[in-house]
């Protein structure tokens, strides 16, 4: 868990988990702006040059008194997902449009059963 000043950008945060991240399991030197903010749980994502606190997730949770949570996501990642999303709904406007609609079910018949009476 990092701590940040709710100020700060979303990038300064960014470059602090690097910094933490390089130095626990040394590793390669990373970019921060190869990376976006993503809140766990959720499609939602803090980016750009405004601060942290600016953004509804992070000014709710303050708001709440709670910790937000974040995952920092590389770009790749994301334009890999959007990738799959856009043909999963390619492909399926393809299968619609190319298949027939379904049968209309069989309409029901009544038949009235006549009552025969023999004496």
């Amino acid at each position: 868990m990092l701590q940040q000043d709710p100020q700060d950008l979303p990038v300064a945060l960014m470059k602090s988990a690097l910094k933490k991240k390089a130095t626990v399991f040394r590793s390669l030197r990373q970019e921060p702006e190869d990376y976006t903010l993503q809140v766990n749980g959720r499609w939602d994502f803090i980016y750009g040059k405004h601060p942290m606190c600016q953004f509804k997730y992070i000014f709710s949770c303050l708001r709440n008194g709670q910790n937000p949570y974040l995952t920092m996501v590389h770009h790749s990642t994301i334009h890999r997902y959007q990738e799959e999303q856009g043909s999963m709904c390619s492909q399926v406007y393809k299968s619609r449009s190319l298949s027939r609609p379904p049968p209309l079910p069989l309409k029901k018949v009544r038949v009235q059963q006549a009552a025969v009476v023999s004496h």
